[in-house]
């Protein structure tokens, strides 16, 4: 079950995309629902590796640590359509060795406009 925690956690990503797409379907715009998202997924969902750029000391911190460019957020209402995307990479320690690899996950929710 080394993966498991990073599976688990997916869940509450594409709740989180849900969430924004239904944000945009509604009342914000494209940049308010990306930025909401962000913010959210960096403070209230899973953890992060981070290195010091200073001191090269690498620390655990909260959040996916996602950036603006990993969330596209489009609103086409020629179509009617409302497209939230986001792509990013979890870092998972493999037990008891302590190595780690790199999980990919995508999570994506695509809609008619309300």
């Amino acid at each position: 079950m080394v993966y498991g925690p990073a599976y688990y956690e997916h869940f509450g990503v594409k709740e989180e995309v849900w969430l924004a797409f239904t944000r945009a379907q509604t009342d914000l715009s494209p940049t308010e629902a990306r930025d909401q998202l962000v913010r959210h997924l960096n403070t209230q969902v899973g953890w992060h590796f981070q290195v010091d750029e200073e001191t090269g000391e690498e620390t655990v911190q909260p959040g996916l640590g996602i950036s603006d460019d990993a969330v596209d957020v489009k609103i086409d209402p020629e179509v009617n359509l409302v497209r939230v995307r986001l792509e990013y990479d979890r870092v998972v320690v493999l037990r008891p060795s302590n190595r780690r690899t790199t999980v990919h996950f995508v999570a994506e929710k695509t809609g008619k406009i309300k």
